[in-house]
Parts: structure tokens; sequence; C-alpha cells
């Protein structure tokens, strides 16, 4: 009965040491969930994708054999790209693998597609599309099937559609009524609804984390477009900034507690206020001629954002602490466009901590048994 029991302890340690083995050898990253940047680059006069650790290490083209490739966009699970590309005649939809592999055409409407966006659960990609003469919405599935017009009408476009975060609506850019204004819809075109338009021009709809808000610009002062924000059906509308000069590109936070956006003074900087209004900073301060700052993107964690900067020699990607310290040079360009990866899943240490300890109480309930067994004998 001794050594029955010992046996058995031994076992499970030995068992619980072969487990924290193999599941190391599980394929996984020790750098943190945004571990990957996807980008747009002109080198050798080839437009292409290019990936990039998120320090800037380990650069390898992704799109070797097609004319041009531009607009990478991830999938929410991290396991796909979608991008916009040019093989053998108009701009269609394709998908990869996030090596470069497996590359598959999604769309082959007789127009140029573009401007694809994953739905949050993956099953779904929207993009715009001008082969009738204007921009229409279209969904498409991941594997490009059940292709679906959305928004279409031959005297007016529809575009800049963008997810809610719950996948249930969708909002966009149209100029319906004569002006441009921001629309949404539900994920299937139906139950269409005008949130913010008039004798003004209104762009770059973007969701709250939240999905409770929508952050877009304006030009309801003197031509000189301003960020708003309004409840996602269009109540409570508040201007955020009063500058004199051309604001852009509105982009919440992973958090909801920031909005950062391009400003033009001069040259192109990138800027953040809090979600209320309150409390801008200029991230990017510059005095040089020519210094511009663009495609600013948040992290998935919040603490860095990614851009574009060119001081004329050539645009290169940085990165910065989401303040705007600590930047950092990454590519020699010329480049554009930079994505982060979304956060996924890895494996957990908790994992291995939570095998190892069950191994141990089990183990650890039987010893007295050994040692009682043991005084008998």
């Amino acid at each position: 009965m001794i050594h029955f029991l010992r046996l058995i302890i031994i076992l499970l340690g030995l068992l619980t040491m072969i487990i924290t083995a193999l599941l190391a050898l599980i394929p996984g990253d020790a750098t943190p969930p945004s571990a990957w940047i996807v980008f747009t680059s002109n080198r050798h006069n080839k437009t292409g994708i290019y990936r990039m650790r998120f320090n800037g290490t380990q650069q390898k083209r992704l799109t070797n054999n097609m004319a041009s490739a531009v607009n990478p966009e991830w999938s929410p699970d991290g396991r796909w790209i979608a991008f916009v590309g040019w093989v053998d005649g108009p701009a269609d939809i394709y998908r990869m693998r996030t090596n470069g592999d497996d590359v598959q055409r999604l769309t082959t409407t007789p127009g140029n597609d573009s401007d694809p966006q994953w739905s949050p659960d993956g099953e779904w990609v929207l993009f715009v599309s001008d082969h009738n003469n204007d921009y229409e919405i279209y969904r498409i599935r991941a594997d490009g099937s059940g292709q679906q017009r959305l928004a279409a009408d031959p005297k007016h476009d529809f575009r800049n559609p963008r997810w809610s975060p719950d996948g249930q609506w969708i909002a966009f850019v149209s100029n319906l009524d004569g002006y441009y204004g921001i629309y949404r819809m539900r994920a299937d075109g139906r139950a269409r609804q005008k949130l913010a338009t008039g004798p003004v021009w209104h762009e770059d709809p973007q969701w709250s984390p939240d999905g409770q808000w929508l952050v877009f610009t304006a030009n309801h002062r003197d031509g000189v477009p301003d960020i708003y924000r309004m409840r996602a059906d269009g109540s409570e509308k508040h201007r955020l900034t009063t500058s004199p000069s051309l604001e852009q590109r509105p982009q919440w936070s992973p958090d909801g507690e920031w909005i950062m956006f391009l400003l033009l003074s001069g040259q192109w900087n990138i800027y953040r206020l809090r979600a209320d209004g309150t409390d801008m900073q200029n991230l990017t301060p510059t005095y040089q001629a020519y210094d511009d700052h663009r495609h600013a993107q948040w992290s998935p964690d919040g603490r860095w954002i990614v851009y574009v900067q060119d001081r004329g020699l050539g645009p290169y990607v940085y990165r910065m602490r989401s303040d705007g310290t600590h930047q950092q040079r990454l590519t020699h360009g010329p480049d554009a466009t930079p994505q982060w990866s979304p956060p996924i899943a890895k494996r957990s240490p908790t994992l291995v901590r939570v095998i190892g300890v069950g191994v141990g109480l089990v183990g650890a309930a039987l010893l007295p048994l050994a040692l009682r067994s043991r005084d008998r004998g």
C-alpha cells in the first residue's frame, strides 16, 4: 500500500511537469497582446502590405503577387487581414492570413471596392463600391459568399460605414437630403435613421467603445470642421472643439476616456482631449515646416499610439505613449496606414498554475494516507 501511494504521488508530480512543459510549447507570444503592426508601404516602387513587431523588428512584406495592395484591416480574432488589392482590373476586397498566406479574393464587382470593415464577430466584411457610378455600401461574408447591397441610390452616395461595437448598427455618411450627414442602419440595411445633417458637411463617424456615443466632424462654423459627439440615436449633440484650424479623423480611446484627432495648424499634428471636450493636448508639437503627423491609431490597451510622421524625406511609422512621450521611429518608409493587431487570447500562466495546484492538492490529500500506512507498517 505504501509503495502504491508513493508511486501515485510520484506520477502526479511527473504529470504536473509534463503538462507544464506541453503548455509551454503551445504557440504564443510573450510580448503584449498588441504585438504586431500591419501597414502599407511603397518600398521598391511597389505598394504593398507589410507586417512588423510592435517595436519595429521582423518587418516582412505580406503581399507579393499583386500590382498593388492597401488599406489593411485585422479581423477581430487576429487570424485574417482584409485589404484592397489590384491584380488584373479594378480594386477588389481580399483577405489573407496574417503571415501573407492563403490570399483570397472576396469581391468581383465591375467597379472599385474599398474601405473594408470587419464586423465585431468576424462573420461579415463591410465595404464601399463605386461600380454603379456612385458610392454604395455592401456587406459580404468573410469567406466571400452572401454579398448584399445595404445602401444604394443612383442620385446619392453612401460611404464611411462603421460597425457599432455590438454589430447591430452601421453608422455611415450620405448626402440623401442634399448635404453630407451621418446616418445609421441595422446590420442588414433596414431601419435607416438620420442622425446629424443640415447645411453643413459631416464626416468620420466613430463609435464609442460602449456603443452609446458617436464622435464625428462637422463644419458648422465658418466652414472649418470641428469635433462633435452625440448619442447613438442622434440626441445630445455637443461640440467638443472650437479651434480655428481644420480637424479630422476623431477616434475614441479603448477605455472611452479620450478622443484623439488630427489638427492642421501649419502642419498636421495629433491631439487628444477628454470625452467631454476638456483638457485638449497636442501630442506631437512641432515648429518645422513639412513635419506632418497622420494615420494615428490607439493600441488595443490604450497605452500606445502608432502613427505616420513625414518630415519631407518620406513618411515613416512611429509609435509613442498615449501622452505623447517616448516617440520612436519604427520604419524607414515610405509607409502609411499602420494598424495594431487586436488583443488575442493566448495561453494563460494562470492555467498552468491552476493545473499545478490541482495536481498538488490531490497529492497532498494522498500523502497523509501514505504516512499513516507507513506508521501502521
